[in-house]
């Protein structure tokens, strides 16, 4: 099975509930090294995420009696946000998964949405860990059994006989496979398993077309 959040999480997580003072947040963030947050109500439930870049203003404002304030044509101001508490400044709703997601999905998300850390929620919403960037760096990690085992049965859908061996995260296929015509679908796949950093092949085919002769990938 491709790898899963529930592998690679952290359980530890800093959170803060709508209500918390920004200085607070500011140094959780700094105890705790941490790029964000993400925001509980008192059921635990995500409602937000508050990241760095959320408190630090940004080109064009300024601060005036704690609240951040855009500077508009003609010297006006508008009030941006309230920067006294977390609701003012969350980003809501929070990009969530849940621990049976793939990495695969993780990594869409997080190029989707900008994001370098995703909350992890039960069904109900309840936050059970967080995912970072950093740590999708485990699928390299995988053991290579494991990785065989996932590789094994894609081939076994395209390859008559075949053996399979990992080093390093590299996979070697040899065997014989039925369908000359389907072997580059077979490299895209095993080269998408969680873990597979290349694909050698020697294979030998079954059903080539006239005159050709069986080679060497």
């Amino acid at each position: 099975m491709a790898m899963q959040v529930r592998e690679i999480m952290n359980r530890f997580v800093v959170a803060v509930r709508p209500d918390t003072p920004l200085l607070d947040v500011v140094n959780a963030l700094r105890r705790f090294r941490v790029d964000a947050v993400p925001v509980v109500d008192h059921e635990q439930r995500v409602t937000g995420m508050v990241c760095i870049s959320d408190l630090l203003p940004k080109p064009g404002t300024r601060r005036i009696n704690g609240g951040f304030f855009e500077v508009l044509g003609g010297g006006r101001l508008r009030r941006k946000a309230n920067a006294l508490t977390v609701e003012a400044l969350m980003r809501t709703p929070a990009v969530t998964v849940t621990e049976d997601s793939t990495v695969k999905n993780v990594v869409a998300l997080m190029e989707e949405n900008h994001v370098d850390q995703l909350p992890v929620v039960q069904p109900d919403g309840r936050l059970v860990g967080i995912v970072r960037r950093i740590d999708l760096l485990s699928i390299f990690c995988r053991r290579p059994e494991d990785i065989r085992e996932e590789v094994l049965r894609v081939a076994e859908r395209y390859a008559g006989r075949c053996e399979v061996a990992v080093h390093d995260g590299v996979v070697s296929i040899t065997g014989t496979v039925e369908d000359r015509s389907r072997v580059a679908e077979l490299l895209r796949e095993a080269l998408a398993v969680d873990g597979v950093v290349d694909v050698a092949c020697d294979l030998s085919f079954t059903a080539d077309a006239p005159g050709e002769r069986p080679a060497l990938l």
